[in-house]
């Protein structure tokens, strides 16, 4: 088994290496050749509802995998997640075997708040400041224990 993980904000990079350290497994986060594993754990960040654009050159290495997704998310609506979850489960089962898929809550941004605050006009702005403060301390011990207990159960069903 190995994580793999794409992370902007080190929110990702925070979860796969506590997954790591918790399965006693390696943590990458680029993928450079084939990969030994038939076990993947695979994190990523969303922009703007869609996985990171990085992920799409890792599918030929992802292919025929048993993979176990995960992403964070500066969002806490959970119908929203759901949704997320539905989308991207169904674009890696194109490419792989997708045994589980879970999203961790992570901090907003602060590229996304700058970009609102050039653009007060922007009626989201007042929305994203209170989001940016809300969550500027995830993922927390929480997210991260959950993050551990998913994987725990994630790799009894590969």
């Amino acid at each position: 088994m190995v994580v793999v993980y794409k992370s902007k904000s080190k929110n990702t990079e925070k979860i796969a290496k506590s997954i790591a350290k918790t399965l006693n497994i390696h943590c990458i986060q680029n993928i450079r050749k084939k990969l030994n594993s038939n076990i993947v754990f695979y994190g990523f960040w969303v922009d703007k509802s869609k996985p990171c654009k990085a992920i799409y050159k890792d599918f030929r290495y992802l292919k025929d995998k048993k993979v176990i997704l995960f992403f964070t998310l500066g969002s806490e609506k959970l119908e929203y997640q759901e949704k997320l979850k539905n989308n991207f489960k169904a674009l890696f089962d194109n490419v792989a075997n997708v045994i589980a898929i879970e999203c961790f809550q992570g901090s907003i941004s602060s590229n996304l708040l700058k970009k609102s605050i050039k653009k007060r006009s922007n009626i989201f702005y007042k929305e994203r400041l209170k989001r940016f403060y809300d969550t500027r301390n995830y993922p927390n011990e929480n997210e991260i224990n959950k993050a551990n207990d998913f994987a725990l159960e994630a790799i009894r069903y590969a």
